[in-house]
């Protein structure tokens, strides 16, 4: 009788003795996954566990928009409060730009001369040049949406799935092209405009929408009073700055997050209900108006003052 062929496709003898089996902890007590005896892992206890980050410490979070109103680069509804007089032909410094959406809608929809967005982490500037490229790439060729009032409808000239099969449209500047068309009449920086040089009298207009806890609770009084002043000495005469205030109830649930900033929280005797007066009486603003989101607009319901200078 002949011998049985050895399947192939089995382990031989050799190759189980050179593949020992994992041994098992005797006095390991760690609970292990699954329930069989011949499955168990083990975690090693000589891997130290990874300190956790504090994120968001300046409300830089990376899905703010989609968050607020679970779109992309689309129309925010407080700008459509806004007046495009603020923007047409003006030099506008958005401060605190998250991802870039409202920096890059005045600039291709407003037709600024100039816009300027900061924010003070570089992911999000990241963020912000990538969805300018994609704004450029997926734009009406032909204006035809110049004129639609809702500016929500202007964002979809192309399928969003283009860039992906195509790539972007090179953002050069072509020659003879005037410097302040889009997308040549935007940048973004990555910074803390806090420790940025100004300039006096540059901007017609500067964006501070929903950054006022931030400084606040980083920065305590005293750098929330130099903010005012510091806007103020950038705005040109008659410029306006567009304000969303967030109230001193929601301070305490992100400046505990971090020892330093819930001391900076303690301390705080300026509250966002005086700054109206600091701003008319103290910085120097001549006039002021104040805007209301309508209802229906979930995340949006602070209201916007615009402080003329």
């Amino acid at each position: 009788m002949s011998e049985k062929r050895p399947n192939p496709y089995l382990p031989n003898e050799h190759d189980q003795q050179q593949r020992p089996k994992a041994k098992r902890h005797k006095n390991d007590n760690t609970k292990h996954l699954g329930g069989g005896a011949s499955a168990v892992v083990y975690r090693d206890p000589k891997k130290a566990q990874k300190p956790k980050q504090n994120h968001f410490m300046y409300g830089n979070y990376a899905n703010y928009y989609s968050n607020r109103r679970n779109l992309q680069l689309t129309a925010d509804p407080r700008l459509e409060l806004l007046d495009a007089s603020l923007f047409e032909g003006k030099r506008v410094l958005d401060i605190g730009c998250n991802s870039g959406n409202i920096s890059i809608t005045i600039a291709m929809e407003y037709d600024a001369a100039h816009v300027v967005g900061v924010d003070i982490d570089p992911t999000l500037i990241n963020k912000a040049e990538q969805q300018l490229r994609v704004a450029y790439s997926l734009k009406d060729p032909k204006d035809e949406h110049k004129h639609i009032m809702d500016i929500s409808m202007r964002f979809h000239y192309f399928p969003r799935s283009l860039c992906s099969m195509f790539g972007y449209i090179p953002m050069t500047l072509p020659p003879n092209t005037q410097r302040y068309q889009f997308p040549h009449n935007i940048k973004f920086e990555a910074a803390d405009w806090m420790d940025q040089e100004v300039r006096p009298e540059e901007y017609d207009t500067i964006l501070a929408l929903s950054i006022t806890k931030w400084i606040h609770i980083h920065r305590g009084d005293h750098g929330m009073k130099v903010f005012f002043k510091r806007i103020y000495k950038a705005l040109k005469p008659n410029g306006v700055l567009v304000l969303e205030i967030q109230p001193f109830d929601t301070y305490e649930r992100r400046a505990k997050k971090d020892e330093t900033t819930m001391a900076m929280f303690e301390s705080i005797e300026f509250v966002p209900d005086q700054f109206h007066e600091f701003l008319m009486d103290t910085v120097g603003f001549s006039s002021y108006k104040t805007l209301k989101v309508p209802e229906g607009h979930k995340g949006f319901e602070r209201p916007l003052t615009i402080y003329t200078k």
